[in-house]
């Protein structure tokens, strides 16, 4: 299904391309890097989106076992986000 959405996305931009009439410039290779961008922008989207749904996870158990042994409390349901901040917070002083 993805293919298909860039072939159509492709398709669609040297369609515009081919309207509007640059000259000097095949207007394949145009439409190839627009695509090009789009696709990073939409990864960059992507990677953001899971950046944000890991911070919501719970701590690794890595985290908590060093917490542990730097004798710091945490709470049950600590946050990968939280945790991080504690040993950031901690590693400061």
């Amino acid at each position: 299904m993805e293919f298909q959405y860039y072939i159509n996305l492709f398709k669609a931009i040297l369609a515009k391309i081919n309207k509007e009439g640059f000259n000097g410039y095949s207007a394949c290779d145009i439409s190839i890097a627009i695509l090009q961008e789009l696709s990073k922008d939409r990864r960059v989207e992507e990677m953001k989106t899971e950046r944000e749904n890991a911070r919501k996870e719970p701590a690794t158990v890595r985290q908590i076992t060093y917490l542990k042994a730097l004798g710091i409390r945490i709470e049950e349901g600590i946050t990968k986000q939280e945790a991080y901040k504690v040993i950031k917070k901690y590693l400061r002083n």
